[in-house]
């Protein structure tokens, strides 16, 4: 509802949101449309996964910034690390670790 309309030619409609996560249940889509020249930008956890990687044009993995703090979440973000390479695979890498002047890093897989 968010990414396959902007992958269909000439169409800028989209969905935010299907579910609502804290009343665990399905909502009533309301569709938005965006000018022609608009860009999806998406944010999130594991959007490098090899069923996902091949929806985006452009990805950035971002060094630093919050960590996750449960046991459940850092063996799954290590799973992650070990079988998808986002890093790798990233086409631009964003030094965060200070977020006053974050920058561009630049390496050999970029």
């Amino acid at each position: 509802m968010l990414i396959d309309p902007f992958r269909s030619a000439g169409s800028t409609g989209f969905v935010l949101s299907g579910y609502d996560e804290a009343r665990d249940t399905a909502v009533q889509p309301k569709w938005q449309s965006a000018g022609p020249d608009a860009t999806l930008i998406v944010d999130g956890q594991f959007l490098n996964r090899p069923e996902l990687a091949g929806l985006w044009n452009y990805s950035i993995w971002v060094v630093g910034g919050e960590s996750a703090s449960s046991s459940i979440a850092s063996e799954a973000d290590e799973l992650y690390l070990r079988q998808a390479a986002p890093r790798a695979k990233a086409t631009g890498i964003m030094d965060y670790r200070d977020p006053e002047r974050p920058r561009r890093q630049f390496a050999d897989s970029c």
